[in-house]
C-alpha cells in the first residue's frame, strides 16, 4: 500500500490536531519558530504519547531572529483532537508548525531516510537523496531574507505540493516557514530536493523525512496457491 499525504493543518506548540482517516497512518510534525539566539527542541508528544525525533537544526544569524525546525512523528496516533507538544531548550519569540497525516505508512519501520542542515547566502540550498517507490517525502524550509531585495518568491521543489505557508517576520528582513508534501511513484535516486527563493537570502534551515509504504499483508497469495495445485494436477 503506497505511502500517501492525507491531510494537514496549522499546529505550533500546544495546538490540538485531529489525524486525517485512513489505514496504517502517521502524524508528520513540523514545529517551527524563531528567537535571538539558537534553539533545539525535545520532548515532542502527542496526546501525551512520546513522538520520535527525526530532525532538530537551528542557525545564529547575524541580526536575531534565528530560525529553528523540527520534525517528528508518530504511527497509529490516537483518534479524535488531541494535543501536540515540545519543549523548546528557550522560549521563541514567534512559532508556528504544520502537522500531516500520511496513510499506508509502514508501522513497524516508517522511516526511510532524513536530514536537516543550515545554510547562509543560497537561495537554492538543496539535499541529495533516494526515496523508494510508493513513499512518502516531507520537507520543510525556514528562510530567512534581507527585506532590501523585495518579498521573496517560492518555487517547490519538483513533482512536490505546497502544504502550508506562513511568513512570521517581514520587517527589518523575512522569515518565512513552507512546507511540502510528495506522494512518489517511481523510486528516485539522487534526487536534488530543493525548494528556490527569490531575493536576498540571509540563511536558514531545511530538512526532510522520508516514509515508507506499507508492507504487504504477507504469505502466500490464494493464486500463487492455486496454481501450484494445477501443477501438481491437483483440482
Amino acid at each position: 500500500m503506497p505511502a500517501t499525504f492525507v491531510s494537514g493543518a496549522t499546529a505550533a506548540d500546544g495546538a490540538s490536531y485531529t489525524a486525517g482517516s485512513g489505514s496504517d497512518t502517521l502524524i508528520c510534525w513540523t514545529p517551527t519558530g524563531y528567537r535571538s539566539g539558537t534553539t533545539t527542541g525535545s520532548g515532542q508528544t502527542y496526546n501525551s504519547v512520546s513522538m520520535t525525533e527525526r530532525e532538530d537544526a537551528t542557525i545564529n544569524l547575524t541580526g536575531g531572529g534565528d530560525p529553528v525546525i523540527n520534525i517528528s512523528d508518530i504511527v497509529n496516533p490516537d483518534s479524535g483532537s488531541n494535543t501536540l507538544n515540545i519543549n523548546w531548550s528557550s522560549s521563541l519569540t514567534t512559532e508556528t508548525g504544520y502537522a500531516s497525516t500520511l496513510a499506508g505508512v509502514d508501522q513497524t519501520t516508517p522511516l526511510a531516510s532524513s536530514n536537516s542542515a543550515t545554510y547562509n547566502v543560497d537561495n537554492s540550498p538543496s539535499f541529495t537523496i533516494d526515496a523508494p517507490a510508493n513513499s512518502c517525502i516531507v520537507y520543510i524550509r525556514h528562510h530567512a531574507a534581507n527585506a532590501g531585495g523585495g518579498t521573496p518568491s517560492w518555487t517547490p521543489p519538483t513533482g512536490f505540493t505546497e502544504r502550508f505557508n506562513n511568513t512570521l517576520i517581514t520587517s527589518p528582513a523575512f522569515r518565512e516557514f513552507r512546507v511540502f508534501t510528495r506522494d512518489v511513484t517511481t523510486a528516485l535516486t539522487s534526487f536534488s530536493l530543493s525548494a528556490t527563493t527569490t531575493g536576498a537570502a540571509i540563511g536558514g534551515v531545511h530538512g526532510y523525512s522520508v516514509y515508507n509504504e506499507a508492507s504487504g499483508s504477507g504469505g502466500v497469495s490464494i493464486p500463487v496457491i492455486m496454481n501450484h495445485l494445477r501443477n501438481q494436477g491437483i483440482s
